[in-house]
């Protein structure tokens, strides 16, 4: 009588799992929200395997086909486990603690790398994505940096491959401003100068964007420009010339860094009178 209790449990919990499962999947492919640890997903498909075991009737032939199928997916199981773990999360925090940026790692060069966002606890979705050539895997070589440039405002750079380029993806955390998009450049046409050094300049008047900064006079197009959200935007240059990113502040200024991993100061500049 006791196990007879212990097996009607055990199904009853086993479709619990399931539907949990079921839910699962439910929610990536209508509402794009994934669990923020890949192992929770392996954990549910244990249990469903081992409840799955225990439930086996005792007739030879069911027991061997069942053994069969629930050992298959234990292996299928297993190795997505084994996977997982080269897919590994980086955090940085802003400095309130307030916001995050999320990176997960992994070696698909068609899907890249994932920025992710926390919807709600465990879960998140996929905002971002992350390139590298050869399956570099730079956030595992730790050839990238994220700087805060405000509470609400983060910069992540990092080390695209073989070919030594930098690429920097701008994190808007701004309220119901993180996923628009706008001509940072067209909004900030006109001369700009470092508030505190009136030698480094920025011109955005004519069809290439002048910048002159600690004593140097570099040259940018507007179509190699990389508009990132409603704040902030990436030049990048060419021939020896350093990317620079621009981005826009609440004050009406704008703070201006060439992109580097070593020391990407950023300066504020005020329109010129």
């Amino acid at each position: 009588m006791k196990k007879r209790y212990l097996k009607i449990l055990s199904l009853w919990v086993m479709i619990i799992f399931i539907c949990i499962r079921i839910l699962l999947e439910i929610l990536i492919k209508d509402k794009g929200l994934y669990l923020l640890h890949d192992s929770i997903y392996r954990i549910i498909n244990y249990s469903i395997i081992f409840l799955g075991l225990s439930l086996l009737p005792k007739n030879k032939i069911i027991r061997r086909v069942g053994y069969a199928i629930f050992g298959a997916i234990f292996i299928v199981n297993t190795l997505g486990y084994i996977k997982d773990f080269k897919s590994p999360l980086f955090y940085s925090y802003s400095p309130n603690k307030e916001h995050v940026v999320i990176i997960k790692e992994t070696d698909d060069p068609i899907k890249g790398s994932y920025g992710l966002t926390i919807v709600h606890k465990i879960f998140v979705r996929i905002d971002d994505k992350f390139f590298t050539d050869d399956e570099y895997r730079t956030f595992s070589k730790g050839t990238y940096k994220v700087r805060w440039i405000e509470e609400d405002i983060a910069t992540v750079t990092y080390l695209s491959g073989n070919r030594n380029k930098l690429i920097q993806h701008i994190y808007d955390y701004r309220a119901s401003n993180a996923t628009s998009y706008s001509n940072v450049l067209g909004s900030i046409n006109g001369k700009w100068i470092d508030k505190n050094n009136p030698s480094n300049k920025l011109d955005l008047t004519s069809g290439n964007i002048k910048l002159d900064i600690d004593g140097e006079t570099y040259f940018y197009y507007f179509g190699n420009a990389d508009e990132q959200g409603i704040s902030g935007t990436v030049l990048y240059g060419a021939d020896g010339v350093p990317s620079v990113s621009i981005i826009l502040n609440n004050d009406n200024t704008i703070s201006v860094g060439l992109v580097s991993l070593n020391s990407e100061k950023f300066n504020a500049y005020v329109r010129e009178a």
